[in-house]
């Protein structure tokens, strides 16, 4: 007699409902915990704060904690549990949803200008000060304008002499020793970051920006799923 095999019909089983949700849940967390790594990446770069970064480092941690907390109500056949944790979820879901779009859409320039006025409008352009220089060496950068502008522009009256000619002055300028990349005699534009920090800062902002943005909204889709996903248990509990 030939063998009986099973029937692939039987595949059927790896896409249980509880699985898909268990499935599904895990996804969710895994998301929450990338929305908050990247977030407390953008929070921590010198300098004025990615605007969503806060916002989006308590939303992963509380997207993440609820999916599983749904896990558990589904795995211990809570239903009530189920219902309020999906209410949750779908508020988070809401929230996401505004601070993706606040993220692709919004920088924050006016706290960027604020800022960089703000360290060179009181630094010393003659004594070495290291938050302008940790600012300016992790954006690559010089100044609020540029190695141009007069926040980091030293000009200084040198006195020559060539023979018996009367001694004269020239006007010499360089630049603070911040804008250079590495520690130079003197700093000149030639040494220095060819960028603005009032660019760059904008540029990486927005760049961090979107990304979390596109998170937020890739884990509100992932959240759309889960409830899904937890309305089809509730039917089926109470119809």
């Amino acid at each position: 007699m030939s063998e009986i095999l099973p029937s692939p019909l039987h595949c059927y089983e790896i896409f249980d409902e509880k699985l898909l949700i268990y499935y599904t849940s895990g996804f969710l967390c895994i998301f929450g915990v990338i929305t908050t790594g990247v977030a407390l990446h953008a929070q921590k770069m010198p300098g004025p704060q990615v605007s969503i970064a806060q916002a989006s480092i308590i939303l992963g941690i509380v997207t993440c904690m609820f999916s599983l907390l749904g896990t558990v109500s589904i795995r211990t056949r809570q239903v009530w549990l189920t219902i309020i944790n999906s209410i949750i979820l779908a508020c988070i879901f809401g929230v996401n949803v505004v601070y993706g779009l606040i993220g692709l859409t919004t920088t924050a320039e006016i706290s960027i200008k604020a800022f960089l006025g703000n360290i060179f409008s009181m630094k010393d352009k003659n004594t070495f000060n290291t938050d302008v220089k940790i600012v300016q060496d992790y954006y690559r950068c010089c100044g609020y304008d540029g190695p141009f502008g007069e926040d980091v522009v030293i000009y200084k009256e040198t006195y020559i002499s060539k023979g018996k000619d009367p001694v004269g002055i020239m006007n010499a300028s360089h630049l603070i020793d911040e804008c250079c990349k590495e520690i130079q005699t003197v700093c000149t534009i030639l040494d220095s970051y060819p960028t603005s920090c009032l660019e760059a800062i904008l540029r990486t902002h927005k760049d961090w920006s979107k990304i979390l943005g596109i998170i937020l909204l890739l884990t509100a889709f992932n959240i759309i799923i889960v409830l899904f996903m937890y309305v089809q248990q509730i039917k089926a509990t109470f119809f």
